[in-house]
C-alpha cells in the first residue's frame, strides 16, 4: 500500500505539472506541444483513476501530488517568465539605452 501511496502521489505530481503547462501552451498556441502533454495526461490520468476505484486512500496522496505538482510547476515557470523582466520592460530598457546614447554619444578616436 505504501509503494501504490508513492506512486500514486508521484503521479498526481507529474500529472498537475503537466495540466499547467498544457494550459500554458495551449494559451500560447503551441498546438504540437499541447497535444503531446494531452496524450501523457491521459494516460497518466487513467493509471491515477484506476488507482481511486479500489481504494479511496488513494485520493490523499493523489491530492497532496496535485498540490505541489501544481505549486512547483507555476513557480517555475513564473520565475522564467520574470528571470529578465517582461518583454515590455526589456523594451523599455532597450529604448532608454538608445535615447541616452542618442543624447551623449561616444567620440571616436
Amino acid at each position: 500500500m505504501l509503494v501504490r501511496g508513492l506512486l500514486v502521489f508521484v503521479c498526481a505530481v507529474a500529472l498537475d505539472a503537466l495540466w499547467a503547462l498544457y494550459i500554458r501552451r495551449s494559451a500560447q498556441g503551441q498546438a504540437v506541444q499541447a497535444a503531446t502533454y494531452a496524450t501523457v495526461l491521459l494516460a497518466l490520468g487513467a493509471f491515477n483513476t484506476l488507482s481511486f476505484l479500489d481504494d479511496n486512500l488513494m485520493l490523499v496522496p493523489a491530492g497532496a501530488g496535485a498540490w505541489l505538482g501544481t505549486f512547483l510547476t507555476v513557480r517555475r515557470e513564473h520565475r522564467q517568465e520574470h528571470a529578465g523582466g517582461t518583454d515590455r520592460e526589456r523594451a523599455e530598457a532597450v529604448a532608454r539605452l538608445l535615447r541616452e546614447t542618442a543624447e551623449h554619444p561616444t567620440p571616436i578616436g
